[in-house]
């Protein structure tokens, strides 16, 4: 896929109120294949939810249906499942595709007659699923299998990928979570560290999820991977927030049980990551 060139820097977060605004800030080329994706999903969806979701364009409907991203020099679509690309393997020959995703150019754009097909066999997916027995409230954790590291994949799509898989009772908020910490401070970028998703400063781990509990959602607040010395044996700050547990001077943990705690807590879990990040993002 021959990828054009232009000055949009992909890594640069785009606005996060809704997807007009979204689409305000990205090239005109890239945004015309955009805008014609977007006509294409509500038409085969109308009933679909479209939001700011993972900061890029989402589309829900009995969960995640479908996203797209506009990257530097070309857009991706991502489908949510893959097993249903292999059925349209055919119709995909002339495009790259790595897992749940699509790239294309402003010069190849994607038919939205295939567009809509993905989307209303995303609807099926979704309708059937709702169908199915439903799961006890409380089960033991299925963690999300780990992502694959492809060359065409980057680390906020393999996050999205991660999240859309992840079978985890409190799933919303840990969704909500990870909105706070990204917003806390526009040098957070994230990945998929330890199994789970993984917020980075200055390229150094600074907060990762651990997720092996289905009774919380947990927050691990270190300095990174690397043992770093640090005098003294009192915690790195103070807390004001209450929220953190100290396990050594340098290192806490959150502990949240609900979504309701997570949107009860929201500006107290901003302001703690933004001190953390401040503190340790030498």
């Amino acid at each position: 896929m021959k990828k054009a060139a232009s000055n949009y820097d992909a890594k640069k977060r785009a606005p996060t109120g809704d997807v007009d605004a979204y689409l305000s800030s990205v090239p005109r080329e890239l945004r015309t294949v955009l805008e014609n994706l977007r006509q294409a999903i509500k038409a085969a969806a109308p009933k679909a939810e479209e939001v700011i979701s993972y900061q890029i364009p989402t589309y829900k409907y009995h969960g995640p249906l479908v996203h797209f991203v506009a990257r530097a020099s070309y857009c991706s679509f991502i489908a949510v499942s893959k097993g249903l690309l292999e059925n349209f393997k055919s119709e995909l020959e002339d495009y790259d595709t790595s897992g749940t995703t699509i790239h294309f150019t402003a010069e190849n754009p994607l038919p939205a007659t295939l567009v809509k097909k993905i989307v209303k066999a995303r609807i099926a997916e979704n309708e059937l699923s709702v169908k199915k027995v439903d799961m006890a409230k409380t089960k033991t954790i299925k963690p999300a299998a780990p992502v694959k590291k492809t060359s065409n994949v980057s680390d906020h799509e393999q996050v999205i990928e991660f999240m859309n898989k992840l079978d985890h009772p409190l799933k919303k908020g840990i969704e909500a979570v990870r909105e706070i910490v990204l917003s806390a401070n526009k040098g957070i970028t994230e990945h998929i560290k330890w199994n789970a998703p993984s917020f980075c400063f200055n390229g150094e781990d600074r907060v990762t999820f651990n997720l092996q509990k289905n009774e919380y959602i947990m927050m691990v607040f270190h300095r990174g991977a690397k043992v770093k010395d640090r005098k003294g044996n009192s915690p790195l700050f103070k807390d004001a927030t209450g929220l953190l547990e100290w396990v050594s001077n340098d290192r806490a943990i959150v502990k949240l049980y609900s979504i309701q705690e997570v949107n009860a807590k929201k500006d107290l879990l901003k302001k703690v990551v933004k001190q953390w990040i401040k503190l340790t993002g030498e």
